[in-house]
């Protein structure tokens, strides 16, 4: 009984990281990010150009940007951050959110919050795109444990019963927070790349089922709904988060518990205070 208490306290952590991250997600899916394409492009070649354009334009005070004589708008209706997005920044907007780093509100002092994790501080060349970020995590062990697929393991998920059967089979090789990436062929007969976040496991079966990408929004999906768009895709790698990261979340999580013990405070003084104005009244 001691043993199996020490090793949940060991593992408190991750958990209360892996909840940070659930509300993330939540946060990203419920604002409905708008996926980083110019509107009425049909096809991928341009994808990843108006974050560049959103972030010029909320750095320097602008409420909207131009882009190929299109309009888009630098808040949404109710003041948050429109914040365009590629796959794989929804999986590091996660993480980075999840640590207190992300762009305030319209009506306060623009700036991104650092919170305790900037991906870009690691010296990363290039975290929109798959393969870069791929490349940059097999680079940095310290950071991140990579598992490649290769050979037969690389299932196209057209034949959905081996490729859900190598997945049961090898269910222990993922966990949430795991950054997955698929490869293959779509529609238009051009070879994609896509990343995915493993939201959770199941707990009962530890089959990693609850998925989350950004594909035209933020959205909570499953197997079928991601893989079934593109069948002959398949798992290129995975890209798992280090227990190095466990003091950034930590203290992400007490500076969040600590924030809101101050707005607590703070909101009960002034009640004091108008109570107090009331009296001499």
């Amino acid at each position: 009984r001691a043993l199996a208490a020490q090793r949940l306290e060991a593992s408190a952590w991750r958990r209360r990281a892996e909840s940070r991250m659930r509300d993330a997600v939540g946060e990203q899916v419920d604002e409905v990010l708008p996926f980083d394409r110019p509107r009425d492009e049909k096809g991928p070649d341009k994808d990843g150009s108006l974050r560049p354009h959103w972030l010029a334009a909320y750095k320097r005070g602008s409420h909207s940007f131009e882009y190929e004589e299109q309009t888009y708008q630098v808040f949404f209706a109710d003041g948050r951050p429109a914040t365009p997005q590629v796959c794989v920044d929804f999986v590091l907007d996660t993480f980075e959110r999840a640590a207190g780093s992300w762009y305030v509100p319209r009506g306060e002092r623009r700036q991104r919050v650092p919170g305790r994790l900037d991906i870009d501080s690691f010296g990363i060349e290039n975290r929109r795109g798959v393969l870069g970020f791929g490349e940059f995590a097999a680079e940095h062990a310290e950071l991140f444990e990579v598992r490649k697929f290769v050979g037969k393991e690389r299932i196209q998920f057209a034949n959905r019963d081996a490729f859900f059967a190598f997945i049961i089979e090898h269910k222990e090789d993922f966990r949430a927070g795991d950054v997955l990436a698929i490869h293959g062929i779509k529609r238009d007969e051009r070879v994609h790349q896509h990343a995915i976040l493993l939201e959770y496991t199941d707990p009962i079966t530890g089959f990693p089922s609850g998925l989350a990408d950004q594909m035209k929004a933020p959205r909570r999906r499953s197997w079928e709904g991601i893989m079934a768009e593109a069948p002959k895709r398949s798992l290129l790698y995975r890209a798992r988060p280090t227990d190095v990261h466990r003091e950034l979340f930590e203290r992400a999580v007490r500076d969040r518990r600590i924030a809101q013990r101050d707005q607590l405070v703070a909101a009960a003084l002034d009640a004091d205070r108008q109570t107090l104005l009331r009296c001499r009244r």
